[in-house]
């Protein structure tokens, strides 16, 4: 899986995007706004592959809404 971001120096828009199925989520620095749909393996991967902050808000959303959509059998 060959994943790629985008993340500004100071605030914005952070995009994590996978060329393999072509899922792409964009997060905004601090956003408490639920998050477009993701295969909730690729959540993690995204989280540690790409050196993420786990715990920045958009991080920890991310994850938290990965694990919410496994739970549901989304994306999984």
């Amino acid at each position: 899986m060959r994943l790629t971001r985008h993340v500004p120096e100071v605030g914005g828009v952070v995009t994590l995007h996978c060329e393999d199925d072509g899922w792409r989520a964009e997060l905004t620095r601090g956003a408490t706004t639920e998050l477009a749909p993701l295969p909730c393996p690729a959540a993690d991967v995204a989280l540690h592959a790409l050196g993420l902050d786990e715990t920045a808000p958009w991080a920890t959303e991310l994850a938290e809404t990965a694990r919410r959509q496994c739970a549901r059998g989304d994306g999984c």
